[in-house]
Formats: C-alpha cells, sequence, structure tokens
C-alpha cells in the first residue's frame, strides 16, 4: 500500500481510524462516522477496508451530489480533517481524467490565476468553475484546497508536477532545473 501499511485492514486502523468524527463499527468490520463534507448528526459516512485500501460512501451525498461528485468531495473533507491523502485512493481512471485536465490547463491559454481557479475546483469535485458564494469561498479557501493554498505553495510546483512538463515535451520556454514548461 502507498502507505506503508501492510493491509487495508492495517491503513484503515492505524492511519484513518484516528481521524475520524465519532466511528461506531458496523457489522461489516468498517464504521459508521460523522461525515466531514457536510452537517452530520446520523452519522451517514461509512468507511471500511477494501481489497485494495481504504472505501468510503457519504449517503447523504450520495443522494445529492451522485457518486462520483460524492467520492471526490468526501475525499478531500476527510484530508481536511488530517486523514492521509496516501491511504484515499483516488481511482484509476478519475486520476487518469484529473491529470488530463490539469494538463490541459497548465499548458493551455488564459491566465495564471483563472487557471489556479480552475485546478482548485477539479479538486473539490467542481466539473467547471462554481459561481457566486461557491466560487469566492474557493479562491479564500486557506484549508489546503482551494486557491489560496495553491498560489501560498507555488515553489512547490515544480516537484508536484513536472512530470506533466515531461509528457509535454521539450520547450525553450522551460524554467531551468524543473522541467516546467512557463
Amino acid at each position: 500500500m502507498r502507505c506503508g501499511a501492510r493491509t487495508p485492514r492495517d491503513c484503515l486502523e492505524d492511519h484513518v481510524w484516528p481521524y475520524l468524527r465519532e466511528p461506531k463499527p458496523t457489522a461489516g468490520g468498517g464504521y459508521s462516522v460523522l461525515a466531514p463534507c457536510h452537517e452530520d448528526t446520523t452519522h451517514s459516512l461509512t468507511i471500511s477496508a477494501g481489497v485494495r485500501g481504504v472505501v468510503w460512501c457519504c449517503h447523504a451525498c450520495k443522494a445529492r451530489l451522485g457518486k462520483e461528485l460524492m467520492l471526490t468531495r468526501t475525499r478531500q473533507a476527510l484530508i481536511g480533517d488530517h486523514v492521509p491523502e496516501r491511504c484515499l485512493p483516488i481511482p484509476a481512471d478519475e486520476a487518469r481524467d484529473l491529470t488530463e485536465e490539469i494538463r490541459g490547463i497548465v499548458f493551455g491559454g488564459g491566465s495564471r490565476a483563472h487557471g489556479w481557479l480552475r485546478i482548485a475546483a477539479l479538486m473539490q469535485g467542481y466539473d467547471g468553475l462554481p459561481g457566486g458564494e461557491e466560487l469566492a469561498a474557493l479562491a479564500e479557501s486557506p484549508s489546503g484546497t482551494g486557491c489560496a493554498f495553491a498560489l501560498a505553495c507555488v515553489p512547490i510546483f515544480p516537484v508536484r508536477f513536472s512530470w506533466l512538463a515531461a509528457r509535454a515535451g521539450p520547450s525553450r520556454d522551460q524554467r531551468p532545473g524543473t522541467g516546467i514548461v512557463l
């Protein structure tokens, strides 16, 4: 496992469980917990050890948002509650799609600020930019999932996304020593 645990059960018990809100054991060996992605009083989030890693489902968000958006938003909320990101896998097809969308934003036209907003929106599970209060919250979010965080972390950008530039091929407008195309 990416997190260093021997089994998904070890990951759940050792890395994830300490950060869950009021966990209650379920019959299947997992937990029913208060969901961090919305105001919750009914323990609507279930989390357990699957075959390849930790699996989760916020039943309230799934009914309201659909499965894909629920998985993304719940994952981000769990990470915001200090559950290690490496313990919450992204499905391979979703990771591939996300990589291609980010690649298009990074290497496409447009302003950097708009690009950061679009990437932050993707990371929050939006298909496009939200509007109104949601957009303002995304732009101002210091929680580690919005633009305020992304802009503060520009120095680590080359470390996290240098592989994108490598896939794009050589460029004469490359930042020295980073592989990032400007």
